[in-house]
């Protein structure tokens, strides 16, 4: 999945949790298994209820999807301290974008002293040639809503990448879906380069103060397979974050 983890990271480095990257080894996954020392994760006032933590998400991801496995997690924790947010970041920080400013696509700002110290969960599921990251965050009602009042481009219907001596072409367009949560923006993106040939699916979704990202990747990603999955992780979010 290692070819899938680069296509993700280098369209959104930003998204929550990081984008996953390649399955890890089975001790990486039994640490990101064990819940995280009390204190450890942060919490964030809500307005009439008790403050998210990094273990309410935990719970609030999902817990299986049907035809895939499990790839990695579910970990949680602060989001700066994730180890799915660092390795988002160091494939991001190998990748040089034609147009820097579509590095921020559908994502929020991953650098911002808010976000770094919010609560955060993540998994991953995959088989072959597929993967969908799961990433909630719970940040301040005044962050919550910055992910959704900010739009792609114009100029970033169309970038590229060099990672190294690859390079990646990538044509992104927003996607028309009906509105789902508190907030929905999605974007449906087609990454080729080095023999390969990948839709790439993001949905943000927020409840209350809490962010739901999704990242679906694979040969054959819609509009249709994004909707889907963004309706099941707001559903099991809204059962179980009240």
């Amino acid at each position: 999945m290692r070819a899938l983890g680069y296509f993700a990271a280098i369209l959104c480095a930003g998204l929550v949790g990081g984008c996953g990257g390649e399955a890890p080894s089975p001790a990486a996954d039994r640490a990101a298994d064990t819940p995280a020392p009390s204190g450890v994760a942060s919490a964030t006032p809500i307005p009439g209820g008790r403050p998210y933590t990094a273990q309410d998400l935990r719970g609030a991801l999902l817990g299986e999807v049907p035809g895939l496995r499990r790839a990695y997690g579910p970990e949680a924790g602060l989001y700066g301290a994730l180890r799915a947010t660092r390795l988002g970041n160091e494939a991001m920080a190998k990748a040089e974008l034609n147009k820097p400013q579509c590095r921020k696509i559908g994502q929020i700002d991953p650098t911002s002293v808010h976000v770094r110290n919010s609560p955060a969960a993540v998994i991953v599921f995959g088989k072959e040639g597929f993967s969908l990251t799961e990433a909630l965050i719970a940040l301040a009602p005044e962050e919550a809503v910055k992910p959704f009042e900010v739009k792609a481009p114009r100029e970033c219907s169309a970038y590229r990448a060099r990672v190294g001596k690859a390079n990646f072409s990538y044509l992104t367009r927003e996607m028309a879906l009906e509105k789902l949560g508190d907030g929905f923006q999605g974007y449906l993106t087609r990454a080729t380069g080095e023999g390969y040939d990948l839709q790439i699916g993001t949905a943000t979704v927020r409840h209350r103060n809490v962010i739901v990202s999704l990242l679906v990747v694979g040969k054959e990603v819609g509009e249709k397979t994004v909707r889907k999955y963004a309706e099941e992780a707001y559903h099991k979010v809204s059962r179980t974050l009240r």
